[in-house]
This record gives C-alpha cells, structure tokens and sequence, in this order.
C-alpha cells in the first residue's frame, strides 16, 4: 500500500476535514481510493476533487451556536440564518428551545455543566462546520456572609470548561476557512464585588482564546476571537444600570443584536485576525473616573459655560435642574455662572430655566439670600415643577434628569451633576442626547408653571 495515504493524510495536504475527505470517497469523487475494513485509503497522486455540491449546499454553511436562548445567542442564530446559514443551536437543557420556525435550524439539548454530554452531543455533528459561535454564560451574584462554593464551581463549568469542551470536540469539523468565536465580558477587565466566580472565568476564558489560537490557527487555520460585552440593556434597567449609563461615553446601554454583529463580523470576516478579544462596550472601559472631572477642576468647564452664554451662535437656551445647593455659593466660577443666566435674560435672548423641587422645600429655600436674589433678578424666565408631580407623571423624566443641571441648545448640551469634591460635569454634542433633553423640556412646559405664582411677592424681595 506503498503508493496510498490514509485519509488524515489527504485532509493535511488539502488543508480540508477528515470527516470532507471520508466523504468524497464515499460519494466516488477520489479516483482510485479503497476501502480496506473500515479505512479509506487514497492514492498518492489524488489531486483534491473540486466541490461539486450545489450552489445551494454552499451557501448553507453551517455553524453551531451554544447558547441560543439568552438574549445575544438568539441575536447571532437569526442574524446567521438571515445570511442563509445553517445553524446548530444548543441549548441547556434547563431551558425551553427558542420559538424559531425555519428548517434551517437544528436544536439540540445540551448540559453544559457534564463534560461527558457535550462530547456526546458534539460527536453527534458530522457537518464541515464554517463556524462555531458560544455565548452560553452563566451569572449569578454572590453572597459574602454566606458564600456558596458549588455555584462558584458551576460557573466555571459553564462558562470556561464548556467553551474548552466545545472547541476541542468540534474544531476537528473545520478547516482553515472556519472560524470560532466566544462571548465574553469586560467583566475580565475588572474585578467584580458581587460576582468573582463570573469575572475570574470571563479573564480566564480571554487567556484560553490566546492559548488555543496558539495550536489551531497553526495546525487547522481556524481563527479564534471572543466579543467581551459591557452593559447590555436587555439584562434591565435597575438603579445599578442606570448609573452606568452615566459613565458611559454613548450614554447608553448596547442591544444584543449589535454585539451579534460584533460576532458575525469576527466569524465571517477579519480572515486575518486571531487570538484577540474584541470590546464592545459603549467605551465604558476606557472612562478614567478622576480624569473626566478635569474640565471642572481646571476651570475648562467654567470657560465653556462662558462660550456657551456668550456667542453670537447662541440665540436659544434651555436649562433644566433641580436646586443644586452648590450652584448658591460665594464661588467666583458659581458667581459668574449665576451672573451668565442674569445676562442672557437682559440680552433678550430665548432663555428659559425650568426649577424642579420639592415645594414643600419652598420656605426654606427662601431664606437662601443668593437664590432669591436670583429668581428676583430672573422671573420672567423661571418656571417651577414639583418633583413629586414629575415623579408621579413621568418617572422617566426624572431618570434623565437626575440631581444636576442641563444646559443646552440646538447643538450642545453642558451637564452638571451634583457630586462629591472629586468633582462634575461633562460636555456632549450628542444630537440623540440633546434631542432627549429637548423632549423632556417640551414635556414640561405642560406641567410647569411660573415661579412668580409660587412666591409671595411680599417674600420675594
């Protein structure tokens, strides 16, 4: 059998599967080839058959994607189904199987915490697979009073071993078009107070990316990368959420469907990539807390506002805010912001600040002399809401609004948040957030009312 190879052989030289090589000889298309017991044996000089499956066939690559009940696994199976894929979807077995009516998916119950069942399962998958995507995860919060070690254990069966699994099983069903792709987190960044079984995994899960790219993309070609997510707004809107949304330079949380597109671009294209975490997380991870207070701390926040008041451009403002108590101080910088307001009123320019408090709070505030002498200097442009009205109407609102102060007009906005003496304050030209702030000044207008029919007049002076 001097002038045969077997078909590990073949499948090196031709740089395709085994299970592709079985195939074509199977199907007659290696001239030559012999069965001998079970082994296929091919001649030497076989030249690689061309692919004669139909056009139809080759659209269908396939790919599998463990974890197609959660918010992004679902995102990634009907983004790729839309792209004519064939699709292998896996799911734990303590989960429903998702609606999705299309042949073109084939959905298999999994247990993702048994090494022996997604081997089983894996073993269970004879096509030439173009893809493997995993973004099964496994989250829950921990208790420091009263840990509990066996969760913390199920998370790393979950979210690191399965994924291990999975790629080992299965790369043995791809060649070097084929591609890998793991969901992870910017949670391996960072540490975790309420989840370190979740965070450890996401950073160990990021280092077995770059070790397993080590051997596969050498020895098959196959390409493996990891999309680390941050805030997903489909998780929910808890106060936690809604404080991050702050400090993240969209301003918003991401949608599963685009860190779906994240995977689907590191799946079909970037044929030149490998072993590298893509983030997509809004540019949460690259915030430096201390240094965004600079414009403040430096006076540059200051210097803008004095830009803001005093350009030709500006022939409209809006402001919104609650009673700061720090805007009503003997500062210099406060002083000649305060100042800044009385000037545009005397200008004529369409200036109008909507007060919101508490108006119970009302004969306690006016006993702050710079305040009333600011309303007194400033009335024909003051409005007030109470914010137990605001609350009641549109919670909403308040979510955007927050404890600060919103300054905008048709082309930026300035907000300034009460905070601690690290300091405050940022400048957007965010046409979407500017939009926002305008809807909700438009909705206030409905509600609010003079603040002259709010004070005593005979108080006021």
């Amino acid at each position: 059998m001097e002038n045969f190879i077997s078909i590990k052989d073949a499948a090196k030289i031709w740089q395709i599967s085994e299970r592709r090589v079985r195939a074509l000889c199977m199907n007659g298309q290696i001239e030559g080839a012999v069965k001998i017991g079970k082994q296929w044996c091919v001649p030497k000089a076989s030249q690689k058959p061309s692919d004669k499956r139909s056009i139809k066939e080759e659209v269908k690559n396939v790919v599998v994607v463990a974890g197609v009940t959660n918010d992004i696994g679902l995102s990634i199976t009907k983004l790729l189904l839309s792209k004519n894929y064939k699709v292998i979807g896996l799911f734990s077995i303590n989960d429903n199987p998702p609606a999705i009516n299309d042949p073109a998916l084939v959905l298999k119950a999994v247990d993702f915490e048994s090494r022996k069942d997604i081997i089983s399962v894996c073993n269970s998958i004879d096509d030439t697979l173009a893809g493997l995507v995993v973004t099964e995860l496994y989250f829950n919060l921990e208790s420091v009073e009263d840990f509990d070690y066996d969760d913390f254990e199920k998370s790393f069966r979950v979210n690191l071993f399965a994924p291990n699994v999975l790629i080992r099983e299965l790369v043995k069903n791809m060649d070097y078009s084929s591609s890998i792709v793991l969901l992870s987190s910017i949670e391996a960044q960072r540490g975790s107070f309420g989840a370190s079984a979740y965070a450890s995994c996401q950073a160990a899960k990021i280092n077995l990316i770059s070790s397993l790219c080590n051997v596969y993309s050498e020895r098959y070609g196959v390409r493996i990368n990891s999309v680390m997510s941050g805030w997903i707004g489909s998780m929910g809107y808890d106060e936690a959420f809604n404080k991050t949304i702050e400090t993240i330079p969209m301003k918003r949380l991401g949608m599963p469907e685009e860190i779906a597109e994240d995977i689907y671009l590191l799946l079909t294209a970037h044929r030149y990539t490998t072993g590298t975490s893509l983030i997509s997380d809004g540019g949460y991870l690259q915030v430096d807390e201390q240094s965004k207070t600079e414009l403040l701390q430096t006076g540059i926040f200051y210097k803008y506002i004095e830009k803001f008041f005093t350009s030709d451009d500006t022939k409209k403002i809006r402001a919104i805010s609650m009673m700061m108590p720090n805007e009503w101080s003997e500062d210099r910088n406060e002083k000649r912001f305060r100042e800044y307001n009385i000037e545009a009123m005397q200008k004529g320019l369409d200036f109008k600040r909507v007060f919101i408090f508490d108006k119970k709070q009302l004969p306690k505030l006016k006993k702050e002399r710079l305040l009333m002498d600011f309303i007194r200097k400033t009335l024909p442009c003051n409005y007030f809401v109470d914010i137990n009205e605001l609350k009641n109407k549109n919670p909403s609102a308040v979510d955007i609004i927050k404890s600060g102060y919103i300054l905008f007009n048709d082309n930026v906005s300035i907000v300034d948040y009460e905070t601690n003496d690290v300091g405050r304050g940022y400048i957007t030209f965010n046409k979407k957030r500017i939009e926002e702030y305008k809807h909700t000044i438009d909705y206030l207008d409905t509600i609010a009312v003079p603040m002259k029919e709010i004070i005593n007049k005979k108080q006021e002076i």
